[in-house]
């Protein structure tokens, strides 16, 4: 039966007491592949007597584990299969998504674009960390807002200062050239103010510029811009209006601020000096125009408006 097993390459029956080999069965054409030696000993009455030893080759063994290994190939490939079909999409929704949205949110703030909020609703770690992203735009959008606030404002007045409204000059002249709309410039100084701050002193001084200002803001038209043009004096930028709005928008300053009660210095009256800036002239020679304006009027006995 043994010679007839294909996987059989030498059978060895040995007598231990004699010490010789009584049978032995031989097929080396058989011999290919791993060959492994299997020994069985042979007992008479509990005593050892001797011993078969059968050699065999692993054909068959690696026709088995071919087989088991192809069986095992196509289970595998059918779960992956399944779980590729359901894991995929899984991967992309709580994974994928949100660190490709992480991403966005990451490049959005490295660029400073602060004013695109992220929403965020899920409590994962991606979610936890998108939301601390949020956070952080909105506290370093508030932070840059009072910055750029302060960089615009006079801290005395709190209407814009002269950086500002140098900007807001250029930006008027440029829409002037492209529709053709003149805008308006009144300059607005003090009277007297030097006599103010030796008589009461500056803090009372800063009082007067503050409550002018407040006046100028507040009486001015909602596209109007106020700013502090320097020391006592003040400039009022009039968007869309013509030459006799302009006159009686001066002349209303003059007199809310003349019937205007102020602490400790009783009344205080400005001069305003005012002109319009057309298409195709020089912003400075505007500016120049209505600070013209605005001598003439303090050299004519203050308290007055003089339109150029």
């Amino acid at each position: 039966m043994l010679k007839h097993d294909s996987r059989v390459v030498k059978v060895v029956v040995h007598d231990t007491y004699n010490a010789i080999d009584f049978l032995e069965i031989h097929i080396p054409q058989r011999e290919k592949g791993n060959l492994f030696v299997n020994t069985e000993p042979i007992y008479w009455q509990a005593k050892p007597i001797g011993y078969v030893e059968i050699t065999y080759n692993d054909s068959a063994v690696a026709r088995h584990i071919k087989e088991q290994k192809s069986f095992f190939l196509r289970i595998f490939g059918a779960t992956f299969l399944v779980l590729f079909s359901v894991l995929i999409p899984l991967l992309y929704f709580q994974i994928l998504r949100p660190l490709k949205k992480l991403t966005q949110q990451a490049m959005k703030l490295q660029n400073g674009k602060l004013d695109e909020p992220f929403a965020w609703t899920d409590r994962d770690e991606v979610g936890v960390l998108g939301q601390s992203f949020e956070l952080a735009r909105v506290q370093i959008q508030q932070h840059v807002e009072a910055l750029k606030k302060a960089s615009e404002t006079d801290k005395l007045t709190k209407v814009f200062n002269r950086h500002k409204t140098d900007i807001v000059l250029e930006e008027e002249k440029r829409r002037t050239e492209r529709y053709g709309h003149s805008f308006g410039i009144l300059l607005a100084d003090v009277d007297n103010f030097k006599g103010i701050n030796d008589t009461f002193g500056h803090q009372r001084g800063d009082a007067v510029l503050e409550k002018i200002a407040t006046l100028l803001k507040t009486n001015s038209r909602l596209n109007d811009t106020v700013g502090r043009w320097g020391g006592e004096e003040f400039i009022i930028i009039c968007p869309e209006i013509d030459k006799q709005g302009l006159e009686e928008f001066a002349y209303k300053l003059v007199r809310l601020v003349a019937n205007a009660s102020f602490e400790e210095v009783s009344s205080q009256t400005i001069s305003v000096g005012a002109t319009l800036c057309y298409k195709g002239e020089e912003l400075s020679r505007a500016v120049s125009r209505a600070d013209g304006a605005l001598y003439e009027a303090k050299s004519g006995g203050k308290n007055r408006a003089i339109i150029a």
